[in-house]
C-alpha cells in the first residue's frame, strides 16, 4: 500500500467535509426553492450524496481512529486530539441519525432531516477547525523542517545548489515514523 505520511486521514477527511457541507447547502436550496424547476434533480443529488457521504464518513472515522492511536503526542496535544475526536464523533452521530431517518422515514426528510443536515454542516466546520488546530497549532503528524541558521537567511544555506534548482535529497535525515503515542498517563 502507498505509504502516506503520517496516514490516510488528512487526505480522506476533505472528501467527507465537502460532501457533508454540500448536503447542507443542498438542503438550504430545497428550503428556499431556489431551483424549483430542478427539484427532482436536486433530490436525486441529495440522495446520492447521502450514500457517498456515509461511506466517506465511515472511512474517515476509521482512518482518524488509526491516526489518534498512532501519532506520537504529548499531554497538551492529546487534549487537542481528544477534543477533535469528540467533535468528530458528535458530527458523525448527528449526520448518521439524519441518514437513518432519511431512508427509514421519508416523510421526515424535509423538516427533521433537513435540520439535522444543516446542523451536521455546521458541526463539520467546527470539527475541521479542531483538526486544523491539531496539525497547525500542535504540529501533530507533520515532519519537522531543519532549523534555519543566520547564514541561510542571508542566502548562504550551505548547500551545493543554485536557488531555484530542485534538490534531490531532503534536507533532513529522519522521516516521520509512525509511533504509538507517548506515555502521557492517559489511557485510550
Amino acid at each position: 500500500m502507498l505509504d502516506i505520511i503520517p496516514n490516510w486521514h488528512p487526505i480522506l477527511v476533505h472528501f467527507t467535509v465537502s460532501f457533508i457541507s454540500s448536503l447542507g447547502v443542498l438542503q438550504l436550496i430545497i428550503w428556499l426553492k431556489i431551483a424549483e424547476k430542478k427539484q427532482s434533480d436536486i433530490l436525486f443529488m441529495q440522495k446520492t450524496l447521502m450514500v457517498i457521504s456515509t461511506l466517506s464518513l465511515l472511512v474517515t472515522l476509521f482512518t482518524g481512529w488509526l491516526a489518534f492511536n498512532s501519532v506520537a503526542h504529548d499531554s497538551p496535544s492529546h487534549m487537542a486530539m481528544t477534543d477533535h475526536r469528540n467533535w468528530a464523533l458528535t458530527t458523525a452521530a448527528v449526520f448518521l441519525l439524519s441518514v437513518i431517518i432519511y431512508f427509514l422515514r421519508p416523510s421526515l426528510r424535509s423538516n427533521l432531516v433537513g435540520v439535522l443536515l444543516v446542523i451536521s454542516s455546521s458541526l463539520v466546520a467546527v470539527t475541521g477547525f479542531k483538526g486544523g488546530e491539531v496539525v497547525y497549532r500542535y504540529g501533530l503528524g507533520v515532519m519537522s523542517l531543519p532549523q534555519v541558521s543566520e547564514a541561510s537567511k542571508d542566502g548562504d544555506d550551505g548547500h551545493d545548489h543554485e536557488h531555484g534548482e530542485p534538490m534531490t535529497e531532503l534536507p533532513f535525515e529522519n522521516k516521520l515514523k509512525m509511533k504509538p503515542h507517548l506515555n502521557d498517563g492517559h489511557s485510550h
